[in-house]
């Protein structure tokens, strides 16, 4: 597969500061909290939401599903160290949102919407990808790939709804 332009740290983190200077990426707290329904019936809690301004965008049109469990370290720990991680994916090319969910069994889950599957498939095997695999429990990363359905905010469920694309 080709490499897609702009799938590296120093690339998406000067345009998540563009992104954030100009406003375009926020963060939505009303998901914060709300359970997303995962396909084996379980369900996961949103800790964080973030989309890029989607007004200027066509609708997503790919759903990456990744889930893994850490080793060590708390939650809090986790959630720390992912808050200073947020500009070197958001400002990837072709990345349109973000929700941060954790289970009961501690797994943590990320719902990305991306513009296309090409920019899904470059994304399953960045610098990202390898980064999350070496803080990962061994044998625990796992991802997919959906074509979603709806408008781009289905992609990021209300209480109690089923995940798009599932």
């Amino acid at each position: 597969m080709a490499k897609i332009i702009g799938f590296n740290p120093l690339t998406s983190a000067l345009a998540f500061v563009q992104r954030w200077m100009a406003g375009k990426l926020r963060f939505i707290s009303e998901s914060v909290d709300l359970n997303v329904r995962l396909p084996d019936g379980s369900s996961a809690r949103i800790f964080r939401h973030a989309v890029n301004d989607l007004r200027r965008f066509a609708s997503p049109s790919t759903l990456f599903h990744i889930q893994f469990e850490i080793e060590n370290g708390s939650f809090e720990t986790h959630r720390r160290l992912s808050l200073l991680l947020i500009p070197f994916f958001t400002g990837l090319r072709g990345f349109r949102g973000k929700c941060w969910c954790v289970d009961e069994t501690r797994t943590y889950h990320g719902f990305y919407a991306w513009q296309g599957r090409r920019h899904a498939e470059a994304y399953a095997i960045s610098y990202a990808m390898r980064f999350m695999a070496w803080r990962a429990k061994p044998g625990t990363l796992k991802h997919e790939i959906v074509d979603m359905v709806g408008n781009p905010y289905n992609i990021f469920p209300h209480k109690d709804q089923p995940l798009a694309g599932k």
